[in-house]
């Protein structure tokens, strides 16, 4: 009987924090700051507080003239977890903190949070326990112009499974190997996307939550030898979508590829237009590749460039090189 009365309190309570920060959220749209930064303040008091909700109060403080509860509560958002560096600089909202000295303090402190973060990532994958992939179809009943003609943005899939062996299309497509050359150069040899210089910044990885023949999780492709290396079990389909900034196509998705890019591969031979132009025609080569593909399998992705991209390089987790770049979900389409 306690359990359920303590179940019963937990729910009632949840439900009511909920309803106060739904009104904090309609003070706020009405224009109502003050108010609205009142019952945000009490909620980020909280140590289980999710870091929006003390921005939130920020922001509402902000635009009352008061920064120093607006400093303060940019500080306790931080406390709670808060990593976006982009966004503060952007919000219109803080317009009138950022021309203060505290501001650069502010954003120290989410650089210094960002890079102890950073600092976690691996120097490198363990490329263990290869899993092959089947040997990819190099013809199909559609024509180049046909792919172009009816390729879409599709953000709608059904809940079929993808096999292994579409998988494997769908990755060689955007980054296999065409044409082998000596041993040890260009990461396995010529590719399906050409690469300024042949450098092949690009890494790929796969979101694999329901593909038949392979556990839930993030793998590595290696085009050299066309195959996945595990490196991060577990269903993360969820985590992924809200590193999407909750994009439910992404959640939903059977499966997703993921690009990032070692930079210096390019920029040590091109400097600063490596970085500004070449990389970003790389992944752009890559990806339409994949448009292509998925058109002509009957399939469907969208490509999408906005994600928490800290949020993402842990999720996944890169390594300390890479820059996450794109990630494609994947899916079959009625």
């Amino acid at each position: 009987m306690k359990l359920i009365w303590i179940i019963a309190f937990a729910l009632s309570a949840s439900l009511l924090l909920s309803a106060d920060l739904d009104e904090a959220d309609r003070l706020y749209e009405e224009g109502r700051y003050q108010e609205a930064a009142e019952i945000y303040a009490v909620y980020a008091a909280k140590n289980d507080a999710p870091p929006d909700i003390a921005y939130g109060a920020a922001c509402c403080f902000a635009l009352t003239g008061k920064p120093d509860k607006a400093f303060e509560s940019m500080y306790r958002c931080i406390d709670l977890g808060w990593l976006d560096n982009v966004w503060p600089n952007e919000d219109s909202d803080l317009e009138s903190l950022r021309g203060k000295p505290e501001w650069k303090n502010v954003m120290a402190r989410i650089e210094e949070n960002r890079a102890k973060l950073l600092e976690r990532l691996p120097h490198s994958h363990q490329r263990e326990n290869p899993i092959a992939l089947p040997t990819p179809s190099f013809k199909s009943e559609t024509s180049i112009e046909e792919a172009l003609l009816n390729r879409r943005s599709i953000r709608q899939y059904t809940d079929a499974s993808l096999s292994l062996s579409e998988v494997s299309q769908l990755l060689w497509a955007a980054y296999g190997v065409t044409k082998r050359v000596a041993p040890g150069k260009l990461r396995g040899g010529l590719k399906t996307a050409p690469s300024a210089g042949a450098l092949y910044p690009l890494e790929l990885y796969l979101a694999a939550w329901k593909v038949e023949g392979l556990d839930p999780g993030f793998y590595l492709y290696n085009p050299d030898g066309h195959v996945l290396y595990p490196v991060k079990a577990g269903d993360f389909h969820k985590e992924l979508g809200e590193a999407c900034y909750d994009q439910s196509y992404v959640t939903d998705a059977p499966a997703s590829i993921i690009w990032s890019a070692i930079v210096e591969r390019t920029t040590s031979k091109y400097g600063s237009r490596g970085r500004e132009r070449y990389v970003p025609m790389d992944l752009g080569h890559s990806a339409e590749n994949v448009y292509l593909q998925v058109q002509s399998m009957g399939m469907g992705t969208v490509a999408i460039g906005a994600f928490d991209d800290l949020k993402l390089q842990l999720l996944v987790p890169m390594t300390r090189p890479e820059e996450p770049l794109y990630v494609m979900p994947l899916g079959k389409v009625e």
